[in-house]
């Protein structure tokens, strides 16, 4: 999983796990006793999520394609959270985590040994042919 820090409009920050397999995505908070107050999972191009199996309430914010938080929603175990109009990306945090309908996250990585953050910039769209071959150069 990649770790990424997540900053709210009034300085919160949300130390995020984000899965990138698809076992990474399946297990999510599955088997965690708890989670801390400023830890989270961040669930990229997700639209619902499920906490079968947990053992402890999450707070769930729906965030849209700008990662401006659009609801919150507080999740019991074993529930299902369909998906919803407008939502791109699916944030599980704790209960008491400071976070508001309308607040825009921004999302920074922490440096190795810098002790400073820089912000990550989108992943650029695929273009045509990729992941088929024929976005490598020719072997001549």
């Amino acid at each position: 999983m990649r770790r990424i820090d997540l900053v709210a409009p009034r300085g919160a920050i949300l130390r995020a796990l984000a899965p990138e397999t698809r076992r990474e995505r399946m297990r999510g908070l599955l088997g965690r006793p708890s989670l801390g107050r400023d830890q989270a999972v961040l669930f990229e191009t997700t639209r619902s999520v499920h906490t079968f199996g947990m053992g402890f309430p999450i707070r769930v914010a729906l965030l849209d394609h700008d990662h401006v938080i659009r609801r919150i929603l507080h999740v019991q175990p074993n529930r299902l959270l369909l998906p919803r109009r407008g939502v791109r990306h699916v944030l599980e945090c704790a209960e008491g985590a400071d976070l508001r309908p309308g607040d825009r996250l921004r999302i920074v990585r922490a440096t190795e040994g810098a002790g400073r953050a820089t912000a990550i910039l989108p992943r650029a769209a695929p273009g045509p042919g990729a992941g088929c071959g024929m976005d490598r150069a020719p072997i001549v």
